[in-house]
């Protein structure tokens, strides 16, 4: 499953280098990523169900993959995704799954990135980054994090409430993508 700030037929390899294609003024935000990451979202992608898990476990393998990996741009913007969920009770609320592990840290362009070209921005959690994509990658986006888990504990025979959303921060360029792993 692939969830994108742009076309998804954009996010086919190899990489070319393109500013995006998003609108900010029509393709609207999603105030839970904005809460869950601390963005000013735009260009949201959401995807959302109900379920009931057989198991005490949930987990899925993703990977973020952004174009703000290009250049000096990952200590500037933050595209992100989260992984809410919640259980379907009133007032409940939603939990981020996206996160590095063993920290509260949204996975992000921000959160999760190698030293720019530049030398202006350090590395953050680099060893969550997989590298810069070149013309021979599979996807069109400049680079990507390692594949990562989203897991959490449910209680088996419990309704819960999944979201998973990714969006641009601030403006439509510079776009990113979650990539779910099939059978997760």
């Amino acid at each position: 499953v692939l969830l994108s700030t742009w076309s998804a037929n954009n996010s086919k390899g190899p990489y070319i280098f393109d500013r995006g294609d998003g609108n900010d003024s029509s393709w609207l935000g999603d105030s839970d990523l904005n809460q869950a990451i601390g963005i000013t979202s735009a260009n949201a992608t959401v995807l959302e169900f109900d379920f009931i898990p057989l198991t005490n476990f949930l987990s899925f393998e993703y990977l973020f993959a952004s174009n703000e990996y290009k250049d000096e741009s990952p200590c500037q913007y933050s595209d992100g995704f989260a992984f809410l969920i919640k259980q379907n009770i009133p007032n409940a609320t939603y939990t981020n799954l996206a996160i590095i592990p063993g920290t509260t840290t949204p996975v992000s362009s921000i959160s999760i990135h190698p030293t720019t070209p530049l030398g202006t921005c350090t590395a953050v959690n680099a060893n969550y980054y997989n590298g810069n994509n070149t013309f021979s990658s599979p996807i069109n986006y400049a680079g990507q994090t390692i594949a990562m888990t989203a897991q959490s504990a449910v209680i088996a025979g419990t309704s819960y409430h999944i979201k998973l959303v990714i969006a641009d921060d601030k403006n439509q360029y510079y776009d990113s993508a979650v990539f779910l792993k099939a059978g997760s």
